[in-house]
Parts: structure tokens; C-alpha cells; sequence
């Protein structure tokens, strides 16, 4: 998937297509070349590249998924934040009071348990 540096300028390493990375230009980006990352992210492409996505933000590694209600238009149900660093999952944290996956289920009490305890999260 890319054409030799060669000739006498060239160095004879491969000069990799879009999408394509390693010494041999053999591998492709997460996502494929059509799309590497989802659409969501940049690879790290070439032939000193890993093939690591680094994803946009509220979309998380290793092929740029999107975070729990991004697709809604509010990640986390507008009530929390994404694990979407490089080693995160695409799960929710959420804010004090809400719950459940998207953190779209308010606690009941405002998360307070009329006083007598907190919100199991």
C-alpha cells in the first residue's frame, strides 16, 4: 500500500498511502483505509508509524467509537464525562446525582436520599 522512496534523492523507505503504516506500508489503520479511525480520529500512519488512533474527543480508543450519547447529541446524557483518553473504555463518570450507563437517571432525592444516605452511582 505505498511506493519506494528511491532513486538518488530517495532513501528507499516506503512512502505509505493514507490510511497505511509500518515499514512495508502492509498495515492498515484501525478502521481500515476507507475510513482509518472511525472518521474520528487521526492515525498514526507511515512507515515510522504505529497505527495508533488518536481519537477526537467524546470518541475512544482503539478504532475512535463514540462515547455513550454522543450519537444523542449530549455525551453522558449532558450529566457526566467520557473515559476517552488512549486507554479509556467510552464509559461514563457521572456528576453528583445521576446515574446508569449515559447518566441520563436522576438520583432520586437530587441524589441525597431525603438526607438519610447518597446515591449509589
Amino acid at each position: 500500500y505505498g511506493v519506494c522512496s528511491e532513486g538518488t534523492a530517495g532513501n528507499g523507505t516506503c512512502l505509505c498511502q493514507s490510511g497505511t503504516w509500518g515499514a512495508l506500508c502492509a498495515d492498515e489503520c484501525p478502521g481500515g483505509m476507507a475510513t482509518p479511525c472511525g472518521g474520528h480520529g487521526k492515525c498514526d500512519e507511515g512507515s515510522a508509524g504505529t497505527g495508533a488512533c488518536t481519537c477526537d474527543a467524546d470518541y475512544y480508543s482503539p478504532v475512535c467509537l463514540p462515547c455513550p450519547g454522543v450519537l444523542a447529541g449530549a455525551t453522558c446524557g449532558g450529566h457526566g464525562t467520557c473515559y476517552d483518553t488512549a486507554a479509556g473504555n467510552g464509559t461514563c463518570a457521572c456528576a453528583p446525582g445521576w446515574r446508569g450507563a449515559e447518566c441520563s437517571v436522576q438520583c432520586p432525592g437530587n441524589g441525597t436520599c431525603s438526607g438519610g444516605g447518597t446515591c449509589d452511582e
